[in-house]
């Protein structure tokens, strides 16, 4: 007898094991955060080059703007980390349109301040949410799910089986 059953303690229930399918998702929203942050990076060296030092605010809001895509997709992989493999699928999948809602409301935000340079603001958005999505893009697809198909039971006196006599 154990320690816990002598005191009377219940076991506590076991943990489900974490989806494996969402480590694709995970580094593909890691990748994407990467991609967003060089994006930015690129996007800053290019406005310094033009000569625009201004313009490096709507650079860090485009790109900030960009962030929200992993970001969102790393938080819902973290809400459903021990939960079922297809909650997950349905989860990142119906996350997307959050993103949309969020992103355009950011955008609107951000344009209407006035020192915000639209044009800039826009293509370090668009280049980082592009990059973010093609690496999440290629963490979904990566993903394996194991799909077993149980035959039905065979019943003897069901007169759909066959059964020879």
């Amino acid at each position: 007898m154990s320690a816990s059953e002598r005191s009377g303690s219940q076991r506590p229930m076991p943990r489900l094991p974490r989806a494996g399918s969402d480590d694709p998702v995970r580094r593909g929203a890691l990748l994407g955060l990467a991609a967003v942050a060089g994006t930015g990076l690129v996007a800053a060296v290019v406005v310094l080059v033009l000569g625009e030092p201004a313009w490096l605010l709507s650079v860090g809001l485009g790109a900030l703007v960009a962030a929200v895509v992993p970001l969102s997709t790393l938080l819902v992989l973290r809400l459903t980390a021990e939960r079922s493999p297809q909650l997950l699928a349905g989860m990142v999948m119906g996350a997307y349109l959050v993103k949309l809602v969020v992103v355009g409301v950011m955008l609107f935000a951000f344009a209407a301040i006035e020192s915000v340079e639209r044009t800039v603001l826009g293509l370090t958005a668009l280049a980082g949410i592009v990059a973010a999505v093609g690496f999440e893009a290629v963490g979904v697809v990566r993903t394996r799910q194991l799909y077993v198909d149980v035959p039905p039971p065979v019943v003897a006196d069901d007169p759909r089986t066959d059964l020879p006599e």
